[in-house]
């Protein structure tokens, strides 16, 4: 039985679509390059993440398109396998395995690790573990301003024996019921009418659409419009919120003491994984509070 298999990972990445990637690098026309999730040195004992979940990657933007893949690079890896003989351990590892990667709680149990040999990560080390990504053959979609949320391992059936060699172990990692759940995002638009008048809010200071806020009702914080584009188009973009969420409801407001009317008044949205709802308002009416 394995006991501990520690695994060193140096980059975590998203694949895009093979129709969107010729190489790092390497892109033809509206195509995109590879994500970088993580590229910092990490090592995880995967046997104790068979029933918990470790944050690798948090509050990354991801580029909007297409990915088919998910890979995770693994340069070395150790396991320890108990015998017949309780707490005793046999060890494999790839060639030169730096033991003091593992985490400092385990450092004592796999300082036998130094040395050890004999585990194969085929491929692993190079373009890394090949998570395939749902979708119909052109992976998954993603929209907006996304976030990846959620990547599971099921270790269990992770490592084994080299057919007919016997002191020979290969590491095959087995992703079963693994998710990959991606954040939505909300969007709104918002316009003047055309011909509409802004009144002062202040002294010589006209009122803009860049003192409106777009509001969500189950966000404690509003979003303020700006137009980046220069276009009179004013944006507001509330990102990273959880998917299967639905009958949010998006409108706009604007500074105290006038009265607003929008087309529509508000919309009501449903977020699905990976999704970016976008909404669209316009400013027809200004009128003072009586």
């Amino acid at each position: 039985e394995v006991a501990a298999a520690w695994v060193a990972i140096d980059r975590v990445y998203l694949q895009p679509g093979p129709e969107e990637f010729d190489g790092e690098g390497d892109m033809d026309g509206d195509g995109h390059d590879r994500v970088d999730l993580v590229t910092d040195d990490i090592t995880l004992n995967l046997i104790t993440l068979a029933n918990d979940i470790e944050e690798l990657a948090v509050d990354v933007p991801v580029t909007s398109g297409f990915y088919h893949q998910l890979r995770i690079v693994v340069p070395e890896a150790c396991i320890a396998v108990e015998t017949e003989d309780e707490g005793v351990y046999d060890y494999y590892a790839t060639p030169g395995f730096d033991e003091t990667l593992v985490p400092e709680e385990d450092l004592g149990m796999a300082a036998p690790c130094d040395g050890a040999d004999h585990l194969q990560t085929p491929s692993l080390p190079q373009s890394g573990i090949k998570v395939q990504l749902p979708g119909d053959g052109d992976g998954v979609q993603i929209t907006g301003e996304q976030y990846i949320l959620l990547v599971d391992f099921d270790a269990a059936e992770s490592f084994g024996h080299v057919a007919g060699q016997g002191d020979k172990w290969v590491m095959h990692p087995v992703i079963r019921g693994g998710e990959l759940e991606l954040s939505s995002s909300i969007t709104a638009n918002l316009v003047a009418a055309d011909g509409l008048e802004f009144p002062d809010i202040a002294t010589d200071q006209p009122m803009t659409l860049g003192d409106f806020v777009a509001d969500v009702d189950s966000e404690e914080e509003d979003v303020p419009f700006t137009d980046p584009d220069e276009d009179d188009v004013y944006t507001a973009t509330f990102s990273a919120m959880l998917p299967g969420v639905t009958g949010l409801i998006v409108s706009v407001e604007g500074p105290d003491g006038w009265n607003y009317t929008f087309d529509p008044v508000s919309a009501t949205v449903d977020l699905t994984s990976g999704q970016n709802v976008v909404v669209d308002f316009t400013l027809t009416e200004i009128t003072a509070s009586p």
